[in-house]
C-alpha cells in the first residue's frame, strides 16, 4: 500500500469534534495532505500547517495565527542561512513528513494505538480528553510533530558563527583547538516562568473536583513542567529529572551550543500558556495535551543525548 492509502485509512476512522458544529476541518486537512503528497511544493506544505493550526486554533479565527507565522519564519531563515552549513537538511518539508509518518504508525500498529489510548483517554486522569474517534491522538501528535523543529533557526545561528570563526582562525593556527563564540542562553527565571493557570470562577468547583488528584503537575515554570512529564512517563524521581534537565541547560552554556528540541519545547509551552491565559480556555488543555506534546518535542533530542545517558 502507498502512503496515501495509509493516510486515507486513518482519516476514515478519525472524527473531529468541531465538525459536529458545521465545520469541515477533517476533510480540509485530509485534502491538503493528499495535495502535498501529489505535489510536494512549499505552498502545499504550508496548506498542511494552515489546515491543522486553523482546526485547533486557540483564539478568534480571524486573528493572525502565530504558529503559521513561526513556520514561515523557520522556512525563510533556512532558505537564507541553512545552506551555509555543510550538513544542513530542510526542516519545513521534513516536519510535514514526520506528522504523516506518525499518523501511519498509529493507524497500522495496534500495540502503539492501545498504549496511547490507555494513557491519554484515561478519564480518571484527564476527564476532558476528546470522545471523538482518534482525535486525542491526532491533536497531540499534530502539536508535537508540527512544532518539534520551530527553534531550529537558533541552532543554525550558533553553528554558522562557529564554522566561520573556526575557518578564519584555523588559517593562522591550524593546530590550535578553536572553541568558537561564547553564547548565553535565555534561561533566566523570568524566561522560564509560567504561572499556574486557573479556571474561570464559574468552573472552579467542577475543575477542582475533576483534577484534585492531578494538581501535582500544575507547576509554575517550564523546566518543572517538562521534568514532571518525564517523571510521570518514565517513572523517574521528579527532583532527579529536574536536576538533570537544569544540568543540561548548564551543559549547553558551557559547551556553547543550542539544542533546538529544548527551545522548541519551551517556545511551545510559553505560547500555549499565553493563548490559554488570554482566552480563558480550560487550563487542563495546557497541563495535559500541550504539556505532553511539548515533552515529546523536548525528548526528540534530549532522550538520546541527555535523559538516557543520565537516568535511564
Amino acid at each position: 500500500m502507498s502512503l496515501k492509502n495509509y493516510i486515507k485509512d486513518f482519516f476514515n476512522e478519525l472524527e473531529v469534534y468541531e465538525d459536529q458544529n458545521g465545520n469541515n476541518y477533517k476533510n480540509r486537512i485530509y485534502e491538503t495532505i493528499i495535495n502535498f503528497l501529489n505535489d510536494k511544493t512549499e505552498a502545499n506544505a504550508y496548506k498542511v500547517y494552515e489546515s491543522f493550526f486553523k482546526a485547533y486554533w486557540i483564539g478568534i479565527q480571524d486573528e493572525v495565527n502565530p504558529f503559521l507565522e513561526l513556520t514561515q519564519k523557520m522556512k525563510n531563515f533556512e532558505e537564507n542561512g541553512g545552506h551555509l552549513l555543510k550538513n544542513h537538511r530542510d526542516h519545513y518539508f521534513h516536519t510535514v513528513f514526520v506528522f504523516l509518518l506518525g499518523l501511519v504508525i498509529y493507524e497500522k500498529n495496534p500495540s502503539y494505538k492501545e498504549i496511547f489510548n490507555e494513557y491519554a483517554l484515561n478519564k480518571e486522569v484527564y476527564p476532558d480528553s476528546y470522545d471523538t474517534s482518534h482525535e486525542e491522538f491526532f491533536y497531540r501528535w499534530g502539536l508535537a510533530a508540527l512544532s518539534h523543529d520551530i527553534a531550529y533557526p537558533l541552532e543554525i545561528i550558533v553553528k554558522q558563527a562557529n564554522e566561520y570563526i573556526k575557518f578564519v582562525c584555523g588559517y593562522c593556527e591550524p593546530n590550535e583547538e578553536i572553541k568558537g563564540i561564547k553564547i548565553e542562553l535565555l534561561t533566566s527565571d523570568e524566561f522560564l516562568e509560567l504561572p499556574v493557570l486557573k479556571p474561570k470562577k464559574e468552573f472552579e468547583e467542577e475543575f477542582n473536583k475533576n483534577y484534585e488528584d492531578s494538581k501535582t503537575r500544575f507547576l509554575g515554570d517550564s523546566v518543572s513542567l517538562l521534568s514532571y512529564a518525564m517523571h510521570e512517563n518514565f517513572e523517574l524521581p521528579f527532583n532527579e529529572v529536574k536536576t538533570e534537565l537544569n544540568e543540561f541547560i548548564n551543559h549547553m552554556n558551557r559547551e556553547n551550543f543550542i539544542d533546538h528540541g529544548f527551545f522548541s519545547a519551551i517556545i511551545m509551552l510559553k505560547w500555549y500558556h499565553h493563548l490559554i491565559k488570554k482566552t480563558d480556555w480550560h487550563p487542563a488543555y495546557f497541563y495535559f495535551p500541550v504539556l505532553d506534546a511539548s515533552s515529546a518535542v523536548l525528548l526528540h533530542n534530549y532522550y538520546k543525548h541527555g535523559l538516557k545517558n543520565s537516568l535511564i
